[in-house]
């Protein structure tokens, strides 16, 4: 287990009134990573969707990464953010609908993951 890395600012109130995030790095669970920054303009809605993802995917690890945190690592080298990382796949550069973010994690994910 990884801890959640301290977001700063305004990104660090609305995470925390969303409740901690599991993390998880065993290479085994399906793992969204969201990557936010403090410039980003549209990072309030990013931490929005993390919300609604964690609760209708239960079983999916996601993990929020602030690029502008010193102990945060760029694993998937993104350029932009919020970017949206499964798998080591990038599905979405800026945020995408609700509607086309839970598309892709169905269409993605192995059945065990969607239907919990």
């Amino acid at each position: 287990m990884l801890t959640l890395l301290r977001l700063r600012g305004r990104l660090g109130k609305a995470a925390n009134q969303e409740g901690s995030l599991t993390l998880s790095e065993n290479g085994k669970e399906p793992t969204l990573r969201i990557y936010v920054g403090q410039h980003c303009w549209s990072c309030d809605e990013t931490l929005r969707l993390v919300g609604e993802v964690r609760k209708a995917f239960p079983h999916l690890s996601v993990e929020l990464i602030d690029l502008d945190a010193e102990e945060s690592k760029n694993v998937d080298e993104v350029f932009s953010v919020p970017t949206y990382v499964l798998n080591g796949r990038t599905i979405s550069l800026g945020n995408p609908s609700r509607d086309r973010l839970f598309v892709q994690l169905r269409e993605q994910l192995s059945p065990e993951v969607v239907d919990s």
